[in-house]
């Protein structure tokens, strides 16, 4: 309901109740609302007023807002209460009766008989009037035109187009209250109000900004709500979404459906169309729940975590649902973020980039090779302690546990995808039947005696600053369809050059998932596979077919 329409139904209200025309009920209500609404007590002592002035001619009309008067007086209930008490019980008004007029040809009159003027008599009679009262009153109190307001600046946007009544909006452009509707056609942009919320909001969508808030006709919405923004309001044309100290999603449908997905704190709901009851519900913490405007019904749904676009980043390419950072999509040129699978390629050997794989044997010199393709990847090396100590690091630490190898290592390192070796022999990686380097699984495929680290200042700068990396999740595993006897390898998770995880691999050797809990203080993170010792001195036993696979690594973000 619009304040317009609001407003008017109050005047009408107070209007009946002078009347005497409500139900005990409606006054019960009625005066439980007279002490919360300072805008319905505002027009009760205007009407009191203005019947006052028919009962006692001499009292003057003072239309004075009550709001201007001194707090205490405005807001001392007992008062009103006392007023509205005695409006009830007041008793009948009666007027005393005229002297009788004698004529001159002496006619005697009958006497006149009394009359008792009721209350309700009286107000019958200015009742006359009700409907130029009623007009004149809404035109008092309807709210006046308010000034626009700047709360919001756009700082970031992607892939937009604007709807044909709007042209484009520059970054870091101020965002006004009261100027009407903004279409997003497509893309994504992010908002962010000057009391620290942030919002970021998918086209399509239609949105109009808000002084607390901010009123979604259609699309999709991510909130993300500093403690000075606590209480802020997404409304739809069905539902309000009351912020209390959340980040939560909310997806609102042309036909006046709408969703709420809670991922912190929770959220406040009212939810039902023109006319019907609202509906007030508490929505907790990983929690979801669909209002469904063409029956009215509000219902509990699954929460879905990376439904909706947290956070973007126009220069870096970053669009984050939430979702981990996948190392296995930076490795291939990625961001981390990215769907698909990208195809690059880096020899651990000189950094080289291809495009897909290569297969060939390489004699690394145990130096650490800084890359460019990736500001995320700090760069490669192939282990061997015999040669001196390993560095893995552009900061230079050492990875004092490296275990002698023969140096020699055959392919490059990749977000793994299916391929053919130099025999035409496929090369594929399942695990748990699921074959990986298709759809959304994914893997970084090593030969043994290859190294690669990762930058985590530089991927923490491609993230939220309000998030954090808290760990390392992956699976490190051969391909089951390696029937061999010979693959062996040794794999090694390092942090800024110290061992958090090792194991030795051999087939048929069940695979584990392996959680390495991570700092804002880490500052490099190193993948290592060794050949486990299967190529020193025994000419029997080969690691050309140490395939080796870290299955869905993923950096865990909260």
């Amino acid at each position: 309901m619009s304040i317009e329409k609001e407003t008017f139904k109050k005047c009408e209200l107070v209007c009946r109740i002078f009347e005497g025309d409500v139900s005990p009920e409606e006054f019960q209500a009625f005066e439980k609302d007279l002490s919360q609404d300072l805008e319905l007590l505002h027009i009760y002592t205007q009407v009191a007023e203005f019947y006052g002035h028919f009962i006692c001619p001499g009292m003057p009309l003072n239309f004075q807002s009550v709001s201007s008067q001194n707090d205490e007086f405005a807001l001392d209930m007992k008062f009103w209460e006392q007023l509205l008490e005695q409006e009830r019980t007041a008793e009948t008004i009666r007027f005393p009766e005229k002297p009788q007029m004698e004529l001159i040809q002496k006619v005697v009159y009958p006497p006149r008989e009394k009359r008792k003027l009721s209350k309700f008599n009286i107000f019958t009679f200015v009742m006359s009037g009700a409907a130029i009262l009623l007009l004149v009153l809404f035109l008092k109190f309807a709210p006046k035109p308010v000034s626009a307001v700047e709360v919001a600046t756009l700082i970031d946007q992607m892939d937009v187009q604007w709807g044909q009544s709007h042209a484009a909006i520059p970054n870091n452009s101020r965002l006004w209250t009261n100027e009407g509707t903004l279409e997003l056609k497509k893309g994504l942009v992010s908002i962010r109000y000057d009391d620290g919320v942030g919002v970021v909001i998918e086209g399509p969508a239609a949105f109009e900004i808000e002084r607390t808030g901010l009123f979604l006709e259609y699309g999709r919405l991510y909130s993300r709500v500093a403690e000075a923004g606590i209480g802020f309001t997404v409304k739809t044309p069905t539902s309000q979404f009351i912020d209390l100290g959340t980040e939560f999603g909310i997806h609102a449908e042309v036909n006046g459906s709408s969703e709420v997905h809670v991922i912190k704190g929770k959220v406040q709901l009212f939810a039902g169309s023109d006319g019907r009851s609202k509906t007030g519900q508490i929505v907790q913490q990983d929690h979801a729940l669909r209002y469904n405007a063409n029956n009215d019904q509000v219902k509990n749904i699954s929460v879905e975590k990376t439904a909706f676009v947290r956070h973007i980043d126009e220069k870096a390419g970053v669009v984050w649902r939430g979702q981990g950072c996948s190392l296995a999509n930076i490795v291939g040129g990625g961001k981390g973020f990215d769907a698909g699978i990208t195809p690059l390629a880096v020899d651990p050997d000189d950094g080289k980039l291809f495009q897909g794989n290569s297969h060939r044997q390489r004699f690394g010199e145990n130096r650490f090779v800084q890359t460019d393709y990736s500001q995320y990847v700090d760069g490669v090396f192939i282990p061997d302690a015999r040669k001196g100590d390993v560095v893995v690091s552009s900061a230079g630490h050492i990875f004092k546990d490296c275990p002698a190898t023969d140096g020699d290592t055959t392919f490059n390192i990749c977000n793994f995808s299916p391929f053919r070796d130099a025999g035409g022999t496929k090369i594929a990686m399942i695990h748990n039947n699921i074959e990986y380097g298709s759809g959304s699984h994914r893997a970084i495929m090593m030969h043994s005696n290859a190294g690669l680290t990762f930058d985590l200042a530089a991927i923490r700068q491609s993230i939220p600053s309000e998030t954090t990396v808290i760990g390392l999740k992956t699976r490190p595993t051969f391909s089951e369809v390696i029937k061999e006897v010979w693959p062996r390898a040794e794999f090694w998770i390092l942090v800024d050059g110290q061992t958090r995880f090792t194991k030795l691999m051999t087939p048929g050797m069940k695979s584990e998932e392996v959680i390495i809990p991570l700092t804002q203080a880490d500052r490099f993170l190193t993948l290592v596979v060794t050949d486990g010792g299967n190529a020193l001195g025994d000419n029997t036993v080969s690691h050309s077919n140490d395939h080796c696979f870290w299955v869905d690594p993923i950096l865990e973000i909260q």
